[in-house]
């Protein structure tokens, strides 16, 4: 029985690192030496076994987003909608 028991915890211990809960992130940036007018900064993202696509409005030069992922990924910036 304990041999069943230590074999059950064993094998739940990855599952349990598997369910990891997203946590927050913050991109911030600044424009410099940009020739064109940007007002709008898009990122495309894996979350969630899709891709997050969102955008932030560039003020003053700046732009921020802000989401939540369950680790490290890697993401795309656009300076132009890439769905146009």
């Amino acid at each position: 029985m304990k041999k069943t028991l230590v074999a059950l915890a064993a094998l739940a211990s990855p599952m349990a690192l598997l369910a990891q809960k997203d946590k927050p992130f913050t991109i911030k940036g600044e424009l410099k030496h940009v020739k064109d007018t940007i007002d709008w900064v898009y990122i495309i993202y894996p979350a969630n076994e899709s891709n997050k696509f969102d955008s932030a409005a560039v003020k003053a030069g700046k732009y921020e987003f802000k989401g939540e992922i369950n680790g490290p990924v890697s993401s795309t910036l656009y300076a132009a909608n890439p769905y146009r």
